[in-house]
């Protein structure tokens, strides 16, 4: 089994935070990242995961449109 957190490519850790900032995603959606890469691999099966996955793309969505109604108030 491959641990996420370990895999090298040459020289280079490229781990869930090296592949998020090599994209520019933020914090939360990195954390998508991170639950795909070890999708039931650690203490969590992967429906578990999934889920997770789901629920946090629904908060990002949902700042989203906070963020937009804040922005059109302005």
């Amino acid at each position: 089994m491959i641990d996420p957190y370990n895999v090298y490519i040459g020289d280079v850790k490229c781990d869930p935070y090296r592949i998020g900032r090599a994209y520019g995603v933020d914090g939360a959606e990195l954390q998508i990242v991170k639950k795909a890469l070890r999708l039931g691999r650690k203490h969590k099966t992967k429906t578990e995961d999934l889920l997770e996955i789901i629920s946090t793309a629904k908060r990002i969505l949902e700042m989203d449109e906070e963020d937009q109604k804040i922005n059109n108030a302005k």
